[in-house]
């Protein structure tokens, strides 16, 4: 269970009270599946009146598990209250998914590929017309990757690797774009 309170000096249209309470399901490191699952009822309030209470599910999931004991998968969802940057729809409901595939190859190297989709609502606005619990406006982000790493030790991994994104929304077309980057990872330790 959980109670949180937030307040935010430069923006208080922000300022929030939120109540969860759930379980945390937590695999072995050793199992056949990995990872971390947590699922909460909460009741999201905003501090200011114009802005509706939500009660409802929230959750987050970390999992992996591999394939034969070589390719690895990685698996994340989400659904939670994030904040936005503007002032006339402070938050917006997340949802997303995000899945990484990872195969060895002889030697050193490994190819990855992964896909992240999040959907963004916007529930709350100020000074609109919209519904009670029905989005106005509605957000996507679609992410494709790949590239190849290297394991130069147990504890020394190097991944180079192309990222494409893309924003779409219809209500606020500025909010759109495309880019691609190129990315590296170095990682130190397990």
């Amino acid at each position: 269970a959980g109670y949180e309170e937030q307040t935010f000096k430069e923006s208080h249209v922000r300022d929030l009270t939120r109540y969860t309470v759930g379980p945390t399901l937590d695999f072995s490191p050793e199992a056949a599946i990995r990872g971390r699952v947590v699922t909460a009822f909460e009741l999201f309030k905003p501090d200011d009146p114009a802005l509706e209470d939500r009660m409802g599910f929230a959750y987050q999931a970390l999992v992996n598990w591999s394939l034969y004991g070589r390719t690895q998968f990685d698996l994340g969802a989400g659904r939670n209250i994030s904040y936005s940057y503007l002032d006339t729809e402070p938050y917006y409901l997340l949802t997303n998914v995000r899945l990484l595939v990872t195969q060895p190859l002889p030697g050193w190297f490994e190819l990855y590929g992964g896909y992240d989709w999040g959907h963004m609502a916007y529930r709350w606005a100020l000074g609109a017309a919209v519904p009670p619990g029905q989005s106005g406006r509605v957000d996507t982000l679609t992410a494709a990757s790949g590239g190849v790493g290297m394991r130069l030790s147990p504890n020394f991994h190097v991944k180079v690797g192309v990222e494409k994104t893309r924003r779409r929304s219809v209500e606020d077309l500025l909010q759109n774009f495309k880019r691609t980057r190129i990315l590296t990872t170095l990682t130190v330790g397990s």
